[in-house]
């Protein structure tokens, strides 16, 4: 699949931001916490779907921050912007879960 350098750019922030914070806070700061990524090109109605999800298991409880930061934010506004798509960011009592969908057509149909 082919991505503009602003999507390219946008996703690696993303994924920068949530790796630094599972480093820090989640599932990379202690022994054994495991983060699962997926991603998938579905077929969806009359269209096909880019799906993307960060799924983090066995790190430290985790809780709703009290207020919104830079990074999250980031996550949010760059990937819901440059792919057109809804971006969920939840932190459940077992890992954060991030994930996205944007439709393809919508992806290439993007200019630089």
């Amino acid at each position: 699949m082919d991505l503009t350098a602003k999507q390219a750019l946008s996703l690696a922030l993303a994924l920068h931001e949530l790796a630094t914070n599972a480093t820090k806070y989640g599932a990379l700061s202690v022994p054994g916490g495991t983060i699962d990524v997926r991603w998938d090109c579905t077929p969806l109605e009359d269209r096909r779907s880019l799906r993307f999800g960060w799924r983090e298991q066995g790190g430290p409880p985790v809780s709703t921050p009290s207020r919104r930061g830079f990074g999250s934010r980031l996550i949010e506004s760059t990937l819901s912007s440059d792919f057109g798509g809804s971006v969920k960011v939840d932190y459940l009592p077992e890992g954060v879960v991030c994930s996205f969908e944007a439709g393809l057509n919508d992806l290439t149909g993007q200019a630089e």
